[in-house]
């Protein structure tokens, strides 16, 4: 199966179609067919099993094996059901419903215990295996139980401080406050929004804050931003004049 991140976020049983043998509904798995039952065989008298004895001078070795005219079944079907053909199974379609466990991973094998081929002759069913791929998402990125969703700033907006609404797993958007003064690169997080790690709680959604810087200026913007570095350049020399650690200037 090939799910999604949304799939494991949301944590809701999936309808799997699985074809696989199931008891015969024609003969009720018996594998006669209607009106007839299978027989006692002869050879084996219903054991399914036969001896061998062989001597040898005075040795005399014993073997059992599988009775040859009843395949090791211990009964003769003298009328095969015309569905299954005295198999007693036969092939099926079926939807079958599986529940995701939490913090399921690509490449993950999932047992279903009894959801796999009906056994002959009576025999219980196997077991199903179901191989887990998970879908490259257009904009999440799985870290373990947390996802990862890149976001790009002005430069402005991450000095000053910004508001921005941003997607989850869940389908909704909620508001993320980006704080003054973020630098490029910065991780932030939104808790709980990530997968299931088990029944009580989920990974976090980390935003990685991209900053960027514009590469066309207005003269009144390149002047501002100039006015700006000036005054910054200055309050750092008056920060360091009163430390005693300004520079002599020449």
């Amino acid at each position: 199966m090939t799910l999604t991140l949304e799939d494991i976020y949301m944590g809701k049983p999936l309808n799997v179609e699985v074809d696989r043998y199931e008891k015969c509904q024609a003969c009720s798995g018996s594998g006669a067919e209607a009106g007839s039952a299978p027989i006692t065989c002869p050879q084996c008298g219903g054991r399914g099993q036969v001896r061998i004895e062989r001597r040898t001078g005075m040795w005399m070795s014993v073997q059992v094996i599988p009775c040859s005219r009843c395949g090791g079944r211990g009964k003769l079907i003298e009328k095969p059901c015309h569905i299954c053909r005295g198999r007693g199974i036969a092939r099926k379609k079926q939807t079958v419903e599986i529940t995701l466990p939490p913090g399921i991973e690509d490449g993950d094998r999932l047992r279903v215990p009894g959801l796999g081929n009906a056994g002959e002759s009576g025999a219980p069913p196997g077991d199903l295996y179901v191989e887990i791929a998970i879908k490259k998402h257009p904009t999440f990125r799985r870290m373990g139980n947390d996802v990862l969703l890149e976001t790009t700033v002005s430069m402005s907006q991450a000095a000053l401080g910004h508001s921005i609404r941003v997607p989850t797993l869940g389908g909704d958007t909620v508001e993320l406050k980006v704080p003054p003064g973020t630098q490029p690169e910065t991780l932030l997080r939104l808790k709980g929004k990530g997968l299931p790690s088990s029944k009580s709680s989920r990974g976090d959604e980390l935003i990685r804050v991209h900053v960027t810087v514009p590469t066309k200026m207005t003269d009144k913007q390149k002047r501002l931003l100039a006015e700006f570095e000036n005054e910054s350049r200055g309050g750092l020399f008056r920060l360091l004049k009163r430390t005693g650690n300004a520079p002599k200037l020449m």
